[in-house]
């Protein structure tokens, strides 16, 4: 029964979407590394909603250090971190507010370790305006047309490998695709 109450709530969710009833949020976030030989924390999430009006939600989280990092993290994601970090409880408490006066929103993101770290982060109970199953924008990478318009993002505003930068640069990436879609439509 819980499996067609996730697939139902996954179309109910496409629905809304595309009638405009439910407000998309880009998410992102930047973790200790991919390597199993350190342990996989959250650094930092960033939030952007589809709608400039409705906001962003940005923390760095406490709770690990530079030696938890890979190098590669070291090199490309710590560099970028403009602090203070929040503890875990202040972030989840602070991000659920921020959810809250959204309305109803569906997440979107490339990998489902963000979505993972999200919902770890909230004690893996969402929200009840929150869609419980991410939107993945992992097929819109192989798009030539996402790929660049992420790229022209970084670009001109800098900041790949900073969650709050990639989470914009999604946003921007999926209004230009979907700007695109409709005219082609109306032509």
């Amino acid at each position: 029964m819980h499996r067609h109450f996730g697939c139902l709530a996954h179309w109910l969710g496409l629905l809304k979407r595309r009638s405009g009833l439910i407000a998309t949020v880009f998410l992102d976030t930047e973790f200790t590394g991919l390597d199993w030989r350190y342990p996989r924390r959250l650094i930092s999430i960033g939030l952007v909603a589809s709608e400039e009006r409705l906001g962003e939600w940005y923390a760095e989280i406490d709770g690990w250090s530079a030696e938890d990092c890979t190098p590669w993290v070291q090199g490309h994601v710590l560099p970028l971190l403009t602090g203070p970090r929040m503890t875990r409880k202040a972030a989840a408490k602070s991000l659920r507010a921020w959810l809250a006066r959204l309305g109803s929103v569906q997440i979107a993101s490339d990998s489902p370790i963000d979505w993972n770290l999200l919902s770890d982060l909230l004690g893996y109970t969402l929200p009840r305006n929150v869609v419980p199953e991410r939107f993945d924008l992992a097929p819109r990478l192989q798009q030539a047309d996402y790929r660049n318009a992420l790229t022209n993002y970084w670009e001109l505003h800098g900041g790949q490998h900073n969650a709050l930068s990639d989470a914009r640069a999604h946003r921007h990436a999926s209004a230009l695709i979907e700007q695109v879609s409709r005219q082609d439509r109306s032509d």
